[in-house]
């Protein structure tokens, strides 16, 4: 996956993954029919991905299990889409997944569970390819064939299609949904007041705000290359008087460095180390940060151990620490990767 494809996969994930901001995200984004039919309490994660490994760098995928109000199994499918363009094919895309999915939960016996599958897009340019499978064949074929192809359409969520007022939910929601919405726009700059303002009053109330904020901040640096600098402006423009308090909180000398340095494609050397360097140091202070969320504690020599591991582990256990619940997973893993 290519840097900036792994970075929106990463944020995806961690925002994602935190059963209230999807339990609020489903409530908002299904249709109300869908949305009567699933008790939202009920929601699990599903481990695993079913993109195709060439995909990865254009789709990410998250997979959730609901019951129905009627007592009955399904899953509802995430299928994100961070190309700057919509594809057609990504109806044929989904049918492939979908049936790996039902692949996995078929027994012999019982009934296949249901699978809504719904496109998450943040891209340039506005979703206007047909979401009905149907449309991936020419009309004649289609209408000669039709009770022998298959018939589904999927639900499109597509930010670029939303205005600020319509992105609904609380505000770690919001601000990550208005995040993705921006972050291909040349509009990014004069809307991060309003991107980093929807948590600023909760920043004191609310430690999942302030958690929000910076994985924000560190997204939108990293995938558009923006510096401590950038930021400033909205910072004091929203916090005041607070706003260095608020610099200084977000932004240690390594990450700013780093990100300084990677702003613009460097033509020395030595700038390239430093761009890269940065974010390496920034992934490794993200993902520390996720585990003591997730695990708990994380202590100075399995701090060293992950800062020592090779560039593809460390992406790997950004996306595997998703799944662990205690800090035996944390351990497990490490000794599955480094073999002590």
């Amino acid at each position: 996956m290519s840097d900036v494809g792994s970075l929106h996969d990463r944020f995806f994930k961690i925002m994602f993954t935190q059963p209230k901001a999807v339990a609020e995200f489903l409530y908002h984004y299904l249709p109300p029919g869908i949305r009567k039919a699933i008790n939202l309490r009920s929601l699990r994660i599903a481990k695993g991905s079913f993109v195709d490994s060439q995909l990865t760098e254009q789709l990410s995928d998250l997979l959730y299990s609901v019951v129905l109000k009627s007592g009955r199994k399904a899953f509802v499918y995430v299928l994100f889409e961070h190309k700057s363009k919509p594809d057609k094919w990504v109806a044929f895309q989904l049918l492939r997944y979908m049936v790996r999915i039902w692949e996995a939960a078929y027994d012999g016996t019982s009934p296949l569970p249901p699978i809504f599958p719904l496109v998450l897009y943040h891209g340039r340019r506005r979703w206007k390819v047909s979401r009905d499978f149907t449309a991936l064949f020419d009309s004649l074929a289609a209408d000669t064939f039709e009770s022998y192809v298959p018939r589904f359409r999927y639900h499109l969520c597509d930010l670029t299609a939303y205005t600020d007022d319509e992105i609904r939910g609380a505000a770690t929601l919001r601000v990550s949904l208005l995040a993705l919405k921006y972050i291909f726009s040349p509009e990014l700059h004069e809307r991060l007041p309003e991107i980093i303002g929807v948590l600023g009053q909760l920043l004191n109330t609310d430690v999942d705000a302030v958690e929000c904020l910076r994985m924000v901040m560190e997204y939108l640096a990293r995938a558009r290359g923006l510096s401590a600098d950038d930021f400033r402006p909205a910072i004091k423009r929203v916090f005041q008087e607070e706003a260095e308090n608020i610099m200084s909180n977000f932004f240690d000398d390594a990450i700013q460095q780093g990100l300084r340095q990677g702003r613009q494609e460097g033509r020395q050397e030595g700038r390239q180390e430093g761009r890269q360097e940065g974010r390496r140091e920034g992934t490794e202070s993200t993902i520390i940060r996720l585990l003591k969320r997730k695990v708990g504690t994380v202590g100075p020599r399995t701090q060293k151990r992950i800062r020592g591991l090779p560039d593809d582990q460390l992406d790997k256990l950004g996306v595997d620490l998703l799944n662990f619940s205690s800090a035996k997973d944390l351990t497990a893993w490490l000794r599955d990767h480094l073999g002590n």
